[in-house]
């Protein structure tokens, strides 16, 4: 309800601000000249300036990995301790 009536008094009082004699428009007075306008082609654009050239990247040097080296053989673990540390179940 309340948006009803705030909606009504909106539309009152833009119609009474269209129909009041003290708006004007433009061109309801004939006292003021015509416009003359000529419309001119926009300026050319300046002429881009060319970048410089990139330089040619270097080659990259590849490093050779070097062999890796032997690891350390492993000691087979006997069976009589290997059976002996193993926890019973």
């Amino acid at each position: 309800m309340p948006f009803a009536v705030a909606l009504a008094v909106s539309v009152v009082l833009h119609a009474a601000a269209i129909i009041m004699p003290g708006w004007t428009l433009p061109g309801d007075n004939g006292a003021e000249p015509p416009l003359e306008a000529e419309l001119a082609p926009p300026p050319p654009a300046p002429k881009p300036v060319p970048l410089p050239p990139k330089p040619k990247p270097h080659p990259r040097r590849v490093r050779h990995a070097e062999p890796a080296q032997e690891a350390p053989a492993v000691q087979p673990v006997p069976a009589d301790t290997a059976a002996a540390d193993a926890p019973a179940a």
